[in-house]
This record gives structure tokens, sequence and C-alpha cells, in this order.
């Protein structure tokens, strides 16, 4: 299921994965692949079930992604992916 998830993502927003590395070349293949389950939208919990991983995992996941994107403590991580 997961890789059929993350097809259909990529097909329907197949630009995404090269814009956000030519913008953050830094990040590891599975924070790209985090940041195509919250372009899709998916919560914490459906990332975690997807990936067969603890929601907490997830949410320091997040954590350390928000730190490496530089994000302000005002900006949300979903909204930052989203606009990309």
């Amino acid at each position: 299921m997961k890789d059929n998830l993350k097809n259909r993502i990529l097909e329907l927003y197949p630009k995404f994965p090269k814009k956000l590395l030519d913008m953050h070349p830094n990040l590891t293949s599975s924070e790209v692949e985090l940041c195509l389950y919250l372009k899709f939208n998916l919560t914490d919990y459906e990332i975690a079930e997807m990936i067969n991983r603890n929601k907490r995992t997830i949410e320091t996941k997040r954590y350390r992604l928000r730190k490496k994107l530089n994000l302000k403590k005002t900006e949300r991580l979903n909204t930052y992916i989203l606009k990309l």
C-alpha cells in the first residue's frame, strides 16, 4: 500500500521532489518521502501506519525536518510543504 500511495502522489505532483531537492539539496530520501506524504496532507498517524512506525517517530522526523528546512517557529511545516 505504501508504494501504491507514493506512486499516486508522484503522479499528482511529478515535479514536487525535484523542486524540493532544488531548494533543499541536503534532504535525505526518507525526508523527501515524508514531504511527499505531507504534500498529500496525511496526518502523523496515517503516515506512521503507512510506513509501519510509531506516531512519535513521525513527530520526531517532522521536528528534525523543520530544523533542516530552517522554518521559523511561526511557520507550519504542512503549510510550507503544501505551498511548494
